[in-house]
Formats: C-alpha cells, sequence, structure tokens
C-alpha cells in the first residue's frame, strides 16, 4: 500500500465523559464511507459511522445506552471480553431477543473491569454481513488511575472486499468462506482509512496504543 500522512488527532481520545442519567441513545443504521479513494461504500454503522461512536467510562461507572434498530433486519449489541450480566449481552436467541426494525432495547450495565473492549453487532443469521457492513465500535473504561501518558490512541484494524467502485464484492455468506478461511477483504483500513496510516510523536513521549481487530478471519 501506498505511504499516507493523516491527521493523528482523528485517533486521539478524549477522556472519559462521566456517569449518565439518561440513556445516551445509539442507532443501527445505513450510512456512506470513503474507504477506497473518492467512492462510496455503503455502510451499516452504529450512527451511520464505523467505527460506531467510541463508549467510554472509568471503571464503576454504569453505562447507560439504548439502541435504536433503524435497519431493515434485526439486531442487537454483543460485547467482547466485558464481564456483564447475560441478560445486556445481545446474543439472541440465547440472552436476549435481537431489537426489531424500528424497535429499541435498553442496555445497562456496570463493568468490574479496566480495559479495552469491542462492541458489535449480534443476530443470527445477519451479523456477518452487519459487522462486515460496519456495524461495530469500541468501549472503553478507565482505571481508577490510569497511567500517565501524552497520547491515547485507538487504532480499529478492518478489512473490507470491495470492488473497483468501492462497493462491497461478494455475498457475505458465501459458502467457500464459509468452508474455508472466511472472508478476507481486499483493502485494509486502520479507523476506516486506508492503511498504511503515518502518525508522529516527540522524542521520550508515552503512549498508549489500544488495538482492536474488527477483521471477520484476517489475523491482524
Amino acid at each position: 500500500f501506498p505511504r499516507r500522512d493523516f491527521v493523528a488527532t482523528a485517533l486521539l481520545l478524549p477522556a472519559p465523559a462521566g456517569a449518565q442519567s439518561v440513556p445516551r441513545v445509539i442507532e443501527a443504521r445505513e450510512g456512506k464511507l470513503k474507504l477506497l479513494g473518492s467512492a462510496d461504500t455503503a455502510i451499516w454503522g452504529f450512527d451511520g459511522e464505523t467505527p460506531g461512536p467510541l463508549l467510554r467510562i472509568r471503571k464503576g461507572e454504569a453505562l447507560n445506552l439504548r439502541l435504536v434498530n433503524r435497519l431493515a433486519q434485526p439486531t442487537a449489541i454483543h460485547w467482547h471480553g466485558v464481564r456483564i450480566p447475560n441478560a445486556m449481552d445481545g446474543v439472541p436467541g440465547l440472552t436476549q431477543q435481537p431489537v426489531a426494525p424500528g424497535g429499541a432495547f435498553d442496555i445497562r450495565f456496570t463493568p468490574p473491569d479496566a480495559g479495552t473492549f469491542f462492541y458489535r453487532s449480534s443476530a443470527w443469521p445477519d451479523a456477518a454481513e452487519q459487522k462486515g457492513r460496519g456495524l461495530y465500535g469500541a468501549l472503553i473504561v478507565d482505571e481508577e488511575a490510569p497511567p500517565a501518558v501524552e497520547q491515547d490512541v485507538l487504532l480499529m484494524l478492518d478489512d473490507w472486499r470491495l470492488d473497483a467502485d468501492g462497493a462491497h464484492a461478494g455475498a457475505f455468506l458465501d459458502p467457500a468462506d464459509v468452508r474455508g478461511e472466511g472472508r478476507v477483504g481486499t483493502t485494509i483500513t486502520v479507523n476506516s482509512a486506508q492503511a498504511p496510516q503515518v502518525m508522529k510523536f516527540a522524542p521520550n513521549a508515552r503512549v498508549r496504543l489500544r488495538l482492536l481487530n474488527a477483521c471477520n478471519a484476517r489475523m491482524a
């Protein structure tokens, strides 16, 4: 891939917003993103973006969220690595019912652990397509005493199988992909900007890198 500089502040993370008394609304809906040159790629994202909104709280605070489904498919939010009550973890048919098109579901839990976590859509049999179109994001739970750093950076890696016009190529549940290595994309992105990306830091700066792999099958 060609080298390309980018604005580093796009990846620098804001401080936690603090506890919320009312649910933060997050919508699963369609959107557009330029993943391949100037071509628009149709995506599905939380709030129409991918990655979706960064959710950030402090350890001991409750995450208070309302998922609104604006898609034509049922969906839910599944949380990777977070210890939460089953009823709040979106695994339709096992822990909760899927959120129907036009419906909503309130999510509230207090993570017992600090860390960088991954959230994504989950609703069989459409989960592979929904995640493949961009329905995912990051949850950060800050430590009670975070380490002192000059830069706090999130890198969300993904790959997209696109044609020359930037459209999704091939079926998301192609039998060959299911039987083989999975859906491996042709375009690799970092925070939905084509890789590689370049970041510059001051000499001796302490940098905290938070890495998440959103690929369907690629070992990033």
